[in-house]
């Protein structure tokens, strides 16, 4: 089976009330589970995720997060099969502040200080 990577961004339903502690707990678990690695950026309004990974999981996976109250206005940017993982080791990374160790990983994979979902590439 080979794997894809998936980019997507969505602004947070403000209406429905998130606590992220627990669902990066989910997430890292329900990914390590799946074999499923990715990188998170949360600005407080936008969401920017890469899932990478066996198809039918990472499928399965976009499917349920499209299911998600928590998101609106998603917008599918990218979907392909790879060769390599850029995030192989990680469960999830999650970049939420500029003083935030993931910063180098995210600007090295897509090129911008600030998350500005029209503008961001397929990677």
């Amino acid at each position: 089976m080979s794997d894809i990577r998936i980019v997507y961004y969505s602004e947070r339903n403000e209406g429905v009330g998130i606590d992220m502690k627990r669902l990066i707990d989910a997430c890292e678990r329900n990914n390590a589970r799946d074999g499923i690695g990715g990188f998170l950026h949360y600005n407080g309004t936008y969401f920017l995720q890469v899932l990478e990974g066996p198809r039918d999981l990472v499928r399965a996976c976009y499917t349920r997060i499209l299911a998600d109250r928590t998101h609106r206005n998603m917008v599918l940017i990218g979907a392909d099969t790879i060769e390599t993982r850029k995030f192989h080791d990680w469960t999830l990374a999650l970049d939420g502040t500029s003083g935030s160790p993931s910063k180098e990983t995210f600007l090295a994979n897509f090129a911008m200080d600030k998350v500005d979902p029209e503008l961001v590439a397929p990677v």
